[in-house]
């Protein structure tokens, strides 16, 4: 990624790196189109209270568009942001699509007349969900899209967006598996739900990166559908390897979706290939762990630090509505937490739950709380 002119600055208790827009900031999916500066942004554990938080009393709102373990950890983190700024309301309102669309925006339009001041929206139907972000908008309340971008214009559709960049996602991914590969081999990309865009843009970065290595090849035109599960990756990688037996790499979003092709090549008899992913989970440090005891070893790489995103979101949220200067147009890179090659093996807990993250903010005790 060519990032030129880059400066450090201190906002929302984060080193955030400020990129010249037409150099490299991300392409916006959907209507509209990212008019603010692209900033790139990290994890930040130890930000003071007192960079975000400010003396007006905000209700927070949550709009999920997934029901999944991941998603009930992401709740956890809000909560606990909320709970150290005492001017925002401890109860934490949440709506939840499980997979509807058209729940997805109802739910949007709910929470408003609900009452919340600033509402934190996971757009996982991406610019389908606009009309409800920006009714909101209009409404008075401070809307920040975050994890996926849902396209528009931050500052004029919503507040801001504090969102990973599938394209910049799929790239970190593909150069690992280039160097895992050593530039050669066939490679294919699990995706999540069919359509989503931060998989098609996941996709894009993949491509263009593998397009410097012509001796790797990307076996599918477009993400394969798995739904971010480990049912739906089971029968995607089962009907790849029916059809293509020579797969010499797996890309997936989801350490669920890893776990479950790790397991499909092991129950075929076949040699693990690397697997490259994000959102690590217990259960596939786990199940890397039982394989190296088994001499079965393989290499994997996992970026994360997911729930973060979040946070960081909320602070924004939060700044926004105190009056305060916040980045309108925030990319939330991950952290590489993961990598065999280099030594980096992932983390088993056998005594915490197999969708727990590892790399997560929660401690051991909250995520065994929240599912038990």
């Amino acid at each position: 990624m060519n990032r030129t002119k880059m400066a450090t600055q201190t906002v929302v208790g984060l080193a955030i790196a400020s990129v010249s827009l037409a150099a490299c900031s991300p392409t916006p999916s959907g209507e509209g189109g990212a008019s603010a500066e692209a900033v790139y942004v990290k994890s930040d554990r130890t930000a003071e209270v007192s960079s975000w938080c400010g003396d007006k009393k905000l209700t927070i709102g949550m709009s999920d568009g997934a029901n999944n373990a991941a998603r009930k950890q992401m709740l956890k983190v809000i909560e606990n942001e909320v709970a150290k700024c005492d001017s925002l309301d401890s109860n934490v309102l949440y709506a939840n699509a499980d997979g509807d669309q058209q729940k997805a925006s109802s739910d949007i339009s709910g929470l408003v007349s609900r009452g919340v001041n600033v509402l934190l929206i996971n757009p996982d139907f991406g610019p389908a969900q606009l009309p409800a972000i920006r009714a909101a908008t209009q409404a008075g309340v401070v809307v920040i899209p975050m994890v996926v971008d849902p396209g528009g214009t931050p500052g004029a559709d919503y507040a801001a967006k504090v969102y990973r960049d599938g394209a910049v996602d799929g790239k970190n991914l593909a150069g690992w598996m280039v160097t895992a590969l050593k530039g050669k081999g066939n490679v294919v990309h699990l995706g999540g739900i069919a359509g989503n865009p931060f998989s098609g843009a996941a996709h894009k970065g993949i491509e263009e990166v593998f397009a410097a290595s012509p001796d790797i090849k990307l076996m599918n035109d477009e993400p394969v559908t798995t739904n971010w599960s480990a049912a739906g990756a089971q029968t995607a990688m089962t009907g790849l390897l029916a059809s293509n037996p020579q797969i010499d790499g797996v890309i997936t979003e989801s350490g669920e979706v890893a776990e479950a092709v790790a397991n499909v090549f092991a129950n075929a008899g076949l040699p693990i290939p690397p697997i490259a992913t994000s959102s690590i989970t217990n259960a596939l440090g786990c199940s890397y762990e039982e394989f190296a005891e088994r001499g079965k070893a393989y290499p994997l790489f996992s970026a994360d630090h997911v729930f973060d995103n979040v946070s960081l979101a909320l602070r924004t949220g939060v700044m926004v509505a105190n009056g305060k200067e916040a980045p309108k147009n925030q990319v939330y890179e991950l952290t590489p937490t993961v990598d065999t090659i280099q030594g980096k093996n992932p983390v088993c807990k056998p005594d915490l739950p197999a969708g727990a993250d590892p790399s997560s903010p929660l401690t051991d005790a909250e995520i065994k709380a929240l599912f038990q």
